[in-house]
């Protein structure tokens, strides 16, 4: 399997739900929002996507996947490392 392979199955498999999960914090409030983790967030401002597969920060403007979210929240140093420990967290 490549490098992309590998990243589009995750992507498929994996949800912001769950990346949030393995990072223990809180879920999405009912409005679909969490604090950013990419700047100093005191209100949740970070909208999750109805499809779970992204986020989008309405203060700072920062968006991404699944695999940018797990990056910012520490779960990789990169795209690649955040896939590996995601796949192995996950073992979907």
């Amino acid at each position: 399997m490549t490098y992309r392979e590998r990243n589009r199955s995750i992507v498929e498999r994996a949800t912001i739900s769950d990346v949030l999960r393995l990072a223990g914090r809180p879920q999405p409030d009912r409005r679909g929002r969490i604090c950013c983790p990419v700047h100093d967030d005191d209100h949740p401002s970070l909208k999750v996507q109805p499809s779970g597969r992204g986020v989008r920060c309405h203060a700072c403007g920062w968006r991404g996947g699944v695999l940018d979210f797990a990056v910012a929240l520490g779960l990789g140093r990169d795209r690649a490392g955040a896939a590996l420990e995601v796949e192995r967290r996950i073992g979907r």
